[in-house]
């Protein structure tokens, strides 16, 4: 993750004034595209897509009052695999809402939905 300013802001701010929500609802987190965010096509690059979702995960477990249960267990999530599906870009200065919902899981894995909204 390379968004270090976002994740000590979303530790030590947004995290305190989250709303709770239960297992099964969504968990949504706004953000706005800086230029820094951007590549030189002057949209959203590629590599902050898959950083901006680390966050979202982070704020989702602390939603669901489980942040602190998962640093005492030095427990975080991990993607095991991801799978990308492009329709619109987003500009530099635009907002947009990163929403997160658990869909399923086994013994293994929790499967998990996070979808870019504009």
């Amino acid at each position: 993750m390379n968004l270090y300013f976002r994740l000590f802001w979303l530790l030590l701010w947004k995290v305190h004034r989250c709303k709770r929500i239960g297992f099964l609802q969504t968990s949504k987190i706004k953000y706005r595209t800086m230029p820094s965010d951007c590549d030189i096509n002057l949209h959203l690059t590629n590599s902050r897509y898959p950083a901006f979702l680390d966050l979202a995960r982070i704020y989702m477990i602390a939603e669901m009052g489980l942040l602190k249960r998962f640093f005492k267990l030095k427990w975080m999530p991990i993607v095991n695999a991801a799978e990308f599906t492009y329709i619109r870009d987003i500009k530099p200065f635009e907002m947009f809402t990163v929403e997160t919902k658990f869909v399923g899981w086994d013994e293994k894995y929790f499967y998990i939905e996070q979808r870019f909204l504009t």
